[in-house]
């Protein structure tokens, strides 16, 4: 089966979609199938990506619009027994999506984000992007599979664009489980970690009250690992 998966950024692109389609890649090869990924270019940067299309960067969160290689995707698509896109917000996806729908191609389009905050851009591509999103987002989404690797994103899918979508949990790979070891002393501060993109639906904020909370009784130290608009 050949299988194109289409995202505007891969790896070594830092970012949760970028490691989702490199894992889904992994296990999409280790299953036989012939996997090839299309992504948008990124000036003077290497990708992992088989087919890259030239793209203009909006704003200063560098939105991605592709600006050509129209028959590099039509091409890609048809070749394709399926394909799955990723991030309904990008232009690259809907495109996509619409492109494998006129070509008779099963297509799947996982979206990321539970879509209650976008990050900080100027005016004018905030704007861009409403558009985008309730036009060609809202058509393409409707003409494909959606799925949402979080329980908050299948409720945003159906909140912005009024579709039922499936829950697709992201693919984690095995790990060994770690080595019991005795907590600390009732006298001894307990060392707490969140590790997480700083955005609203992640709430961070959540974890530093209750780590408040906890102080309130016991010693405690919070370690956050993370970036993102609530930096």
């Amino acid at each position: 089966m050949r299988v194109l998966l289409v995202s505007s950024f891969v790896l070594p692109h830092a970012g949760g979609v970028e490691q989702f389609v490199g894992t889904v890649r992994t296990l999409l090869e280790a299953r036989g199938c012939e996997v090839r990924v299309l992504a948008c270019r990124l000036p003077g940067a290497d990708t992992t990506a088989d087919v890259v299309l030239p793209a203009r960067h909006l704003g200063p969160t560098g939105w991605p619009v592709p600006v050509g290689g129209w028959l590099t995707l039509w091409r890609e698509v048809g070749r394709a027994d399926a394909v799955v896109v990723n991030n309904s917000l990008h232009a690259l996806s809907a495109l996509s999506t619409l492109v494998a729908r006129r070509r008779g191609v099963a297509v799947l389009q996982v979206v990321h984000g539970s879509f209650q905050a976008q990050r900080p851009g100027s005016s004018r591509v905030a704007a861009l992007r409403w558009v985008f999103q309730r036009s060609l987002a809202r058509v393409a989404i409707r003409r494909s599979l959606a799925v949402s690797v979080s329980h908050a994103g299948v409720e945003g899918v159906r909140r912005a664009y009024g579709v039922q979508a499936h829950h697709l949990p992201f693919p984690l790979a095995p790990v060994s489980p770690a080595p019991a070891r005795p907590g600390p002393g009732d006298d001894e501060p307990l060392d707490l970690v969140w590790v997480g993109r700083l955005a609203p639906e992640k709430d961070p904020r959540l974890a530093v009250l209750a780590v408040e909370r906890l102080r309130e009784r016991r010693p405690a130290v919070l370690a956050v690992y993370g970036d993102g608009p609530l930096r």
